[in-house]
C-alpha cells in the first residue's frame, strides 16, 4: 500500500527558491526489519539494471535512530559504538515491492581500526558499471588505521552468490585515498553504466574521479596546503581518463522546456544523493541534498534538488529546493532510477529512521529544471 498516494511534492517557500512547484508523486514504505526492531532502516538505494531491467534497492540499516532528530540507540548496541548492515531487495517492477532479501556481507580480512565508533558501511549507492558488473559506493571510517573515524570513500563490488542464501558476498571494498583525504569525505555521485567506475566528487565545480584519482580534463579537487608523503599521492591518469562508453537503456521522453533562461539561486553546496542516470539526449539526472542547522543550532534540516550534469560532470541545471516529506527534517535521497516509460523512482530515508521509495514522471521532473550560469 502507498501512503500519501498523489501527494505532491512542494517547493519550500521558506528556504531561497523560485517558487512552489508541483510534480506529481506517490510514495511507499520500504521499511524492511530482518535483523529485529532495534535495527532501523533508511537512506534506501534504488536502481534500475541497464543490462536486464532488474529492479534493486539496497537498504542501510543501523543500531540507532533519530526519530524527530533525537538520538536513540538500539539496548543492545554498545555504549557509544554504532554499526551499519546492508541488505539488498529486488523488487517488482510495477509495483516496486520487495520480492526477495539478501544481506550484503563484508569480505574477511579487512584492516578495521578497533577504535571506531562506527563500524560497517554507509549510505551505499548501487551502480552498475560496463567492465565491473554491480557495485555500490559509500563510506567507511574503520578501514583508515591511520585516521580511524575520520569518513572516507569506498567502492564495493558485489558478488553474485548462491541465489537460494540469505546473504551475498561484497567480493571487494577499496577505500579512494588520496590527497583529498585530508578531510572526511562523504556521498560522491556514481554515474551509471558508464564504462568503468566514474563518481562525481564535487556537483558544483564538476569534479569528477575514478578509482585511481582524478579523471584528465576535470577540474583539481580542493587538496591540503601541506605537502604529503609520495604514498599519500595519487597521480592522475590511466583508465579513468577512458571515453563514457553507456549500457544500453531505451528511455521514452518527452522534450524538456526550454522557457526559462534565468538561473536558479543558489542555496548551499549541492552535495551528493542518488546515482546519475543517462537521459537520451546526453545529459545525465541526479538528486542532490542541501543541509543546514536549525536557528537554535540542535537540527538538521534536508532538502533536496533535481540537476543534470553533461557527460564530464559539468552542471547545466537545477530545480529549486524540494522537500520529499513534510513531516521529517532528515531527508536523504540515495537512489534515482528510469524505467522505459518515463517512471522515475526516488528512494529515500528520514530521520534515520525509515526508509521510502517514491515515483513521478520524467517530463515533470524535466519541466522544473532551470539552466545555471
Amino acid at each position: 500500500m502507498t501512503e500519501d498516494a498523489g501527494h505532491r511534492l512542494v517547493g519550500l517557500r521558506a528556504l531561497p527558491c523560485a517558487s512552489n512547484l508541483l510534480v506529481p508523486w506517490s510514495v511507499r514504505d520500504l521499511s524492511v526489519y530482518p535483523f529485529g526492531g532495534y535495527w532501523w532502516p533508511f537512506n534506501p538505494s534504488i536502481h534500475r539494471d541497464p543490462v536486464d531491467g532488474t529492479w534493486r534497492c539496497l537498504v542501510r540499516l543501523a543500531n540507532y535512530t533519530l526519530p524527530d532528530g533525537i538520538p536513540h540507540l538500539s539496548p543492545e548496541a554498545r555504549v557509544g559504538r554504532a554499526q551499519t548492515r546492508n541488505v539488498l531487495l529486488t523488487l517488482e517492477p510495477t509495483t516496486l515491492a520487495p520480492t526477495a532479501l539478501v544481506e550484503l556481507t563484508e569480505p574477511d580480512g579487512l584492516p578495521r581500526a578497533t577504535t571506531c565508533t562506527s563500524m560497517g558501511l554507509e549510505d551505499l549507492r548501487l551502480f552498475r558499471t560496463v567492465n565491473d558488473g554491480l557495485l555500490a559506493v559509500g563510506c567507511a571510517l574503520q578501514h583508515n588505521l591511520e585516521h580511524p573515524n575520520r569518513p572516507e570513500i569506498v567502492v564495493c563490488r558485489i558478488g553474485n552468490g548462491d541465489p537460494s542464501a540469505r546473504v551475498r558476498p561484497i567480493s571487494s571494498v577499496t577505500p579512494l585515498r588520496g590527497p583529498w583525504g585530508f578531510r572526511p569525505q562523504k556521498n560522491w555521485v556514481p554515474f551509471d553504466g558508464t564504462e568503468y567506475v566514474r563518481l562525481l566528487y564535487s556537483i558544483e565545480r564538476g569534479i569528477v574521479m575514478a578509482e585511481e584519482g582524478p579523471a584528465p580534463g576535470s577540474p583539481a579537487p580542493v587538496l591540503p596546503k601541506i605537502p604529503l608523503p609520495a604514498s599519500r599521492q595519487i597521480a592522475p591518469g590511466g583508465r579513468n581518463g577512458a571515453e563514457v562508453r553507456l549500457l544500453g537503456r531505451p528511455i521514452a521522453v518527452a522534450p524538456p522546456i526550454r522557457g526559462a533562461t534565468a538561473a536558479v539561486e543558489r542555496h548551499d553546496e549541492l552535495r551528493g544523493g542518488s546515482q546519475l542516470v543517462a537521459l537520451p539526449d546526453g545529459r545525465w539526472l541526479g538528486l542532490a541534498h542541501e543541509m543546514t542547522f536549525s536557528q537554535a543550532g540542535q537540527t538538521k534540516f534536508y532538502w533536496h534538488t533535481f540537476y543534470t550534469t553533461d557527460a564530464s560532470g559539468r552542471l547545466l541545471e537545477r530545480s529549486p529546493a524540494l522537500r520529499l516529506s513534510g513531516k521529517h527534517g532528515i531527508e536523504f535521497a540515495a537512489g534515482l532510477a528510469i524505467d522505459e516509460t518515463g517512471r522515475v523512482a526516488i528512494s529515500y530515508g528520514t530521520d534515520d529512521h525509515q526508509a521510502w521509495v517514491a515515483t513521478t514522471r520524467l517530463d515533470a521532473v524535466l519541466q522544473i529544471l532551470r539552466p545555471v550560469r
